[in-house]
This record gives C-alpha cells, sequence and structure tokens, in this order.
C-alpha cells in the first residue's frame, strides 16, 4: 500500500514539475483512476486538477507523508472485506481533522482509500486444521472417584462436573 501511494504521488510529481498546461489532463486521470469504485467520493476533478498543478513540492511531501500515516494508521489494525466500509470512513474522519486545504484532503482521502485493502482473510482449510490440531492437543480430565465416596448429596443441586462424573461412572 505503500508503494502504491508513493507511485500514485511520484506520478503527480512527474508531471506537475513538467510545468506544462497540456499535462492537466494526465493529473485528472490519476484522480479518477484513484477514485475507488467500492467507495466512490464526489470530489470536483478540475479543481482537484488545479489544485495539484498549483502545488509546491513541499505540499505535495507532506500531501505524500499524511496520506502515507493515513494508510498504515488504517492497516495496522485487522481489516475484512466486511469491515472494509467503516475503515474507508474512519479514514475519511481522521483526514478531515488534518489541517490541509479541503482540497488537499480530498486528494488525501482519494488516495488513502484506493490503497487501504483487507489485510485478513478467511481462510476455512487453515482455519479447521488449526482447530483440528488444537482439539488433539487437549488431553482428556481424569478424575479419580475412591469406591464411596459422595458425588452428590441429597437435596443438592447437581453441578456439570457431578453430572459428567456421574455419566462417566455409568449411573
Amino acid at each position: 500500500a505503500r508503494d502504491e501511494v508513493a507511485g500514485i504521488y511520484a506520478g503527480v510529481k512527474e508531471i506537475q514539475q513538467s510545468g506544462k498546461t497540456e499535462r492537466k489532463d494526465d493529473l485528472q486521470k490519476i484522480l479518477k483512476a484513484a477514485n475507488n469504485p467500492n467507495h466512490p467520493l464526489n470530489v470536483d476533478y478540475k479543481q482537484l486538477t488545479q489544485y495539484l498543478f498549483n502545488a509546491t513540492l513541499d505540499d505535495l511531501e507532506q500531501m505524500e507523508q499524511a496520506t502515507v500515516r493515513m494508510v498504515e494508521l488504517a492497516m495496522e489494525k485487522p481489516i475484512t472485506d466486511e469491515a472494509l466500509e467503516d475503515v474507508y470512513n474512519e479514514i475519511t474522519l481522521q483526514i478531515n481533522q488534518l489541517g490541509f486545504a479541503d482540497e488537499a484532503k480530498d486528494i488525501i482521502s482519494l488516495i488513502a482509500i484506493k490503497t487501504v485493502r483487507p489485510n485478513m482473510l478467511y481462510d476455512q482449510e487453515s482455519t479447521e486444521k488449526a482447530v483440528n490440531e488444537a482439539r488433539n492437543q487437549v488431553k482428556p480430565v481424569q478424575k479419580n472417584i475412591k469406591a464411596g465416596e459422595i458425588i452428590v448429596r441429597e437435596g443438592e443441586r447437581v453441578t456439570a462436573e457431578q453430572i459428567s462424573v456421574l455419566e462417566q461412572l455409568g449411573i
């Protein structure tokens, strides 16, 4: 995810540093490609393109660092496919608290949401294997009952353990 963020910003910097107005369309293509189809953000691409074109290298560096930080914060927790929407919403909330211009926040959101992905997948076969291995490692609990030992007194409530003992004795 970090590499993907770096690649997107490298493309933006290369276009922006060329200074060629005709390359604005390339910037807009990068922004459109960064809009996650599973969680599309409603943004003004022309406005964001103009913002990126006029941004300083320092601004782009700060935006990239903020994007990487947001992605790392999100992905340090387990993320499943089912939890992805909540993660996107959390990222958006976190980014809105940053001290950037609204356009920069939109760009950071686009790129962060595009690059965050599930980092925890359910593997049924491996899970069943691990459960069976754990089950096989559990040793049966044995308890010695001496002849004449009282298991349950008359009038007392019977516990699950006492029922188990009685069942094992065939009573």
